[in-house]
């Protein structure tokens, strides 16, 4: 069974656009063959869905400086999906961060 990897999607209320990306991400991955598992969340909630998550990427299109226990997990921009500009460059990096450790 191919890894599934877990990925929070994150806004700042959690409802609309957390679910806009998280949408693409699921399809964007999907389409390249990459199990992903993504769930939204507004960015207040991010501290404890960390700590029982445990996701393997954060995307969020707000700032994540209030959010305590990041540590090393891989964090990236969700602009790119809301935009359109620079969507094939996210899903790209994504997918090599990705691969390269499962």
């Amino acid at each position: 069974m191919a890894k599934v990897f877990k990925v929070l999607s994150a806004c700042g209320s959690g409802i609309a656009t957390s679910s806009h990306v998280a949408t693409s991400i699921r399809q964007g991955m999907a389409d390249r063959g990459v199990n992903v598992e993504v769930r939204t969340c507004g960015v207040n909630e991010m501290s404890g869905l960390i700590d029982n998550v445990k996701p393997t990427i954060i995307v969020s299109t707000t700032s994540l400086e209030s959010v305590r226990n990041v540590g090393d997990i891989k964090v990236m921009s969700g602009v790119p999906l809301l935009t359109g500009i620079g969507k094939n460059q996210f899903f790209d990096e994504m997918e090599e961060y990705l691969k390269s450790i499962s």
